[in-house]
């Protein structure tokens, strides 16, 4: 089927997905469905024999990696994003793919693009992850000299050594996120609790939460959890964001990416893009554990 479609792809040659905070049709998507989003892409690029690049220049966030770089001939006001996130859901706790059919219609849309820049956050067609593509994107988001340094001098400020940590990585929801001022149940906190502790990390265990106050009650049951309370934000919001916060979103991304394991909590039935690519990029241990 990708070889009767093929020749319908003339005008494209390169697919570049695009982060930044508005697209034509929406506001942007989180970090970590961007980085999955650039999975798909790599691999439908290689299967059509096609370029692929990734272009952040133009999210504030660029600032603050090293190789960042506009494609040419991309025009940011009519970039727009892909609505099919390959992603069929099953109920709370699973989903499925339909990669074929997937791959049919991105094709047929692409035939109809007379220029190559989009946003994609949708699900890998594949499921095997190629060290080509985990090299080429870990290159894209390495971290300028600046960003480097701090996220040193943090993990010695908490008195960590690389590799020798656990993220527990709790996502709360995007109810909490984008409302500090909703009550935290306790039962909530006492479930999580109970899984970490099946969990039994034996490092010590920073907890990274989309919610200072889940990080905050955590560490009043179990003293022995390092937090530290950031500002928390979300690199795909549709309001303006700040540098502290953009500093700090990843500063927990570079802060995963060192550690011995991750435990990702999540109530999301993908669980959270942002640790699981970032396991995958950086070639950790990861456990997910949807409640």
């Amino acid at each position: 089927m990708v070889n009767n479609l093929y020749h319908l792809f003339i005008m494209i040659h390169k697919i570049v997905n695009v982060y930044q905070l508005h697209y034509k049709n929406g506001p942007a998507q989180g970090f970590g469905d961007y980085l999955r989003g650039c999975f798909c892409l790599y691999q439908i690029s290689k299967l059509l024999k096609i370029e692929f690049d990734m272009d952040l220049s133009n999210h504030p966030m660029a600032k603050y990696l090293k190789n960042v770089a506009p494609c040419p001939g991309i025009n940011y006001n009519i970039v727009e994003k892909y609505l099919d996130a390959n992603y069929i859901r099953i109920n709370g706790k699973h989903h499925t793919q339909n990669s074929r059919k997937f791959l049919i219609e991105f094709i047929k849309h692409l035939s109809k693009q007379h220029h190559s820049g989009l946003f994609c956050n949708s699900f890998p067609i594949f499921h095997t992850i190629s060290e080509c593509s985990i090299e080429f994107i870990k290159n894209k988001i390495e971290p300028c000299d600046q960003m480097q340094k701090h996220i040193d001098d943090y993990i010695c400020k908490l008195q960590l050594i690389k590799k020798e940590y656990t993220v527990i990585h709790v996502r709360s929801g995007d109810d909490i996120l984008f409302n500090s001022n909703t009550n935290i149940n306790h039962k909530y906190i006492t479930t999580l609790l109970e899984i970490i502790k099946k969990y039994n990390p034996s490092e010590k265990c920073i907890i990274l939460s989309d919610s200072n106050k889940v990080k905050t009650l955590l560490k009043e049951r179990n003293p022995s959890f390092i937090i530290d309370n950031k500002l928390i934000g979300h690199l795909g919001t549709k309001n303006g964001l700040s540098d502290p916060v953009i500093i700090d979103t990843l500063l927990d991304f570079y802060l995963m990416s060192h550690a011995a394991k991750i435990l990702s909590i999540s109530p999301y039935s993908w669980g959270s893009g942002f640790s699981q690519w970032c396991s995958v990029i950086y070639k950790i241990p990861y456990s997910r554990v949807i409640y």
